[in-house]
């Protein structure tokens, strides 16, 4: 686990809650390989619009959610090689990635059938990744695909955490909703480990890498990388999830 042997370089950080949050991350994140490698390609920018159409065509995954973040008519059936090609063209090659990594996300919590509350955080985290799209509208080293995850990331984890633990979710909403705030120590005893672990570990697992990751964690954990050596890019997506927070 890329993210948790980053973290752990901080005496403070070795911590087994991570191993939690990456078993619930493995467990209700199944994503097909071909989507895995489509990702990663896309995000670090090696591939061209025709190659990913004929990868996300091995996916197993019906790419027609690219049509409606495009604009453009769609009936819900699997899109025409030629609409796809003019959908990823207009959406870019990073932002279609993202846009197909969030709608197997929030397939994957759904096809569970999560437990009540999870239409409330629907909104939410479609407002945040909003948010995060005008945040990469003004900054062009996070960009578009980069603020739609900072927004995503605010919610995925514990989207996750209302699919793997229907019964503990319950809890934290009474809770949350009692108290306004949990802390770290609740929330651990609640959940066996924090949303933010879960948010981090999912982007990691999506393909998009360890440097967003790892800003995620820094920025939602409220963590201290003093004892680390941080690369710049990391503390850029921290400051960018820092200025949605704001």
């Amino acid at each position: 686990m890329e993210l948790q042997k980053l973290l752990d370089e901080s005496p403070s950080s070795k911590d087994p809650t991570w191993e939690e949050a990456q078993r619930i991350v493995v467990s209700q994140l199944l994503i097909p390989s071909p989507l895995l490698n489509l990702v990663r390609n896309s995000w670090s920018g090696v591939l061209a619009p025709d190659a990913f159409i004929r990868m996300s065509g091995f996916t197993g995954l019906n790419p027609s959610c690219l049509l409606d973040a495009a604009e453009l008519p769609n009936d819900g059936s699997t899109p025409r090689s030629q609409d796809l090609l003019r959908a990823v063209q207009t959406l870019g090659i990073r932002f279609s990635a993202v846009v197909l990594a969030v709608n197997v996300t929030v397939r994957c919590v759904l096809k569970s059938k999560p437990g009540s509350g999870w239409k409330d955080l629907l909104v939410k985290l479609a407002n945040d990744m909003e948010i995060g799209y005008k945040l990469g509208v003004r900054v062009g080293d996070i960009g578009l695909e980069g603020g739609l995850l900072l927004g995503f990331s605010n919610y995925a984890g514990v989207g996750l955490l209302s699919s793997a633990k229907k019964e503990e979710f319950k809890t934290w909403k009474r809770d949350l909703a009692k108290f306004g705030k949990l802390g770290r120590k609740k929330e651990i005893e609640i959940f066996g480990c924090e949303p933010y672990q879960v948010s981090a570990l999912t982007l990691q697992h999506l393909g998009f890498g360890t440097d967003l990751a790892f800003g995620v964690a820094l920025a939602l954990g409220g963590l201290n990388p003093k004892h680390i050596s941080v690369d710049p890019s990391i503390m850029r997506w921290r400051a960018g999830l820092e200025w949605l927070a704001a």
